[in-house]
Formats: structure tokens, sequence, C-alpha cells
């Protein structure tokens, strides 16, 4: 009897060591895919067009092994930290600059394995934000623009519409919007007034699917355009009157998550931000969405 109740605890045991064994394997082997695609995505990021083309402003990007800060101020960021800097990786850049949110309580999440398995930034919609709050550091330099962003809504706030991203000051800004009612998606540029703007239909924005957004406006030729995953969007105003530069003040720069003025937060996630201060090119524009699209996995 004791025999037999013997090799039956060594049986178990052999099994619970085999069960642990496949356990690391299966662990060890997510670990290695994780690591290998982190890897292909940053060598993609290193040789994309992003950098070649000229007038880059600002890229933030989320696989670069100091793009992040977490709330102690160290790039060695784990899953669920919350971030206290994004940095711009833009090689041309004379400075350092950084979307920061210095308050604990109102900075977004790190998420280790968002759109596509890469890194992204997590917004709740109660009051998570960025922003860079350097005044001047985009002032002067033309109201013509070409910005992506890649981005995934959750959740519409309750009372106002939300902000993805804010680029520009009082005097002058360029919006992108995702309207609360209606999930329509909405690309404003604000000088005064509404100079520029493109709605989607209502009910366009999906929730928890990935968008790229392509925002172009030429204010010489009085030309504007938004793309998302492809599809163009009517523009809803005839004629833009404002042209030459900005004139920035407080706070300035560009505000993720949520509008540089009042609360409009976002309940989602962002994992790229690409900024230039001229209209791109078409053959351009092509060069920058084929990268984003490979690298995110975007199919439409």
């Amino acid at each position: 009897m004791n025999k037999i109740r013997a090799f039956s605890l060594i049986e178990l045991s052999v099994v619970i060591l085999i069960i642990g064994i496949l356990v690391l394997g299966i662990t060890q082997g997510s670990r290695i895919i994780k690591a290998s695609k982190l890897s292909s995505a940053r060598a993609l990021t290193k040789n994309s067009p992003v950098s070649s083309i000229p007038n880059l402003v600002y890229w933030f990007e989320p696989t670069s092994e100091n793009s992040f800060k977490n709330q102690s101020g160290s790039s060695a960021i784990q899953n669920n930290d919350t971030v206290s800097s994004w940095v711009d990786i833009n090689p041309f850049s004379q400075k350092e600059f950084s979307v920061t949110q210095s308050t604990v309580g109102n900075q977004p999440r790190y998420i280790e394995s968002g759109i596509n398995g890469l890194p992204t930034v997590r917004f709740d919609v109660t009051n998570d934000n960025m922003m860079l709050n350097a005044t001047g550091a985009m002032g002067g330099y033309n109201l013509d623009i070409t910005f992506f962003v890649v981005y995934k809504f959750y959740e519409a706030h309750p009372s106002v519409n939300s902000c993805v991203v804010c680029i520009g000051g009082p005097n002058a800004e360029h919006l992108l919007v995702v309207n609360r009612a209606d999930y329509r998606t909405i690309s404003t540029f604000f000088s005064g007034s509404v100079q520029d703007q493109q709605e989607s239909a209502v009910n366009y924005t999906s929730k928890g699917k990935t968008y790229l957004a392509t925002k172009y406006l030429d204010t010489t030729r009085s030309v504007s355009n938004l793309v998302i995953n492809g599809a163009t969007i009517p523009n809803a105003v005839s004629a833009i009157t404002v042209k030459g530069q900005f004139t920035q003040g407080a706070p300035g720069g560009i505000t993720i998550g949520n509008h540089s003025g009042a609360p409009r937060t976002l309940g989602g996630d962002i994992s790229e931000i690409i900024i230039y201060d001229r209209s791109l090119k078409n053959n351009e524009i092509a060069s920058v969405e084929n990268y984003l699209k490979q690298k995110y996995n975007l199919r439409y």
C-alpha cells in the first residue's frame, strides 16, 4: 500500500515538473517573440523615410529604447507604468523635446503590448494628457502642415468631444477630434475662426479599431485633406483665409490626449505622431503612410 502511494507521489511530481517545463518554455517563447517583434519594429523605424523628408518637426514613436520615462524619470519603463515623458526622436532637433506630464494622477500608462503588439500610450478618459509646453518651440513655423497619427479609440467622454492631438496654441491650432455623440472624426484648423474642417460620416470611428490619420494643409493653394485609413474625409469649409505663420502664445506646442485649453480628454491609445511644418508631396505622404501601415499591420 505504501509503495503504491509513494509511486503515485513520484508520478505526480514528474507530471508537475513536466507542466512546469512546458509553462516555462511557453513563457520564454512568448518573450522571444515579443523581443523579436520589437527588434524588427526598431529596425523598420530606423530605416524609415521619416527623417529623410525635409521639414520634420516632431516624431514621437514607441519602440526606441529611450522613447519613454516613467513617473520616477527612468527610461527603464515597465508595462502599466505611468508615463511622465515621451521623447521626440527627430534626429535634426537642436535640443531634446518631449511631451510631458508632471502630475502623476494625469499621466497616461505605458502598455507593453498595444497596437500590433508594440508599445503604446494609453489615455483614460478622465484626466490623462501630455503637453509640450515650450512657448515658441513651434512658433513662427508655417501654417502649412502635414501630420500623421496612429491611434485607437476606446471610450467617449460623457460631455465633450475627445481630442486625439492638438497642435499649436490659442492663436492658431490644428485639432484631431472624436465626436462624443455620434463618433464622427473631425479635423479642424482654427485661427480666430474655423478656417478648415473635415468631418467624417456619423459612427465612422469604431471602438477598439486602429486608425491612421493623415492631415495635409496647404494654405497658399487653399488645399486641405484628411485621410483616415485610406479614405478621404470631405471638407466642410470652402476657403482658407489665413495664410502665413503661427503667432504662437503659451501654452503652445503639442497636447496629446486632450486639448491645450478646455478639457477634452481621450479614452484610447496613441502609438505614433509625426509632424512636418509644410504640405508634403503625394509621394512623400505615401512613403510615410506605407512605413506606418507596415509597422502597425494596418490593412484597409
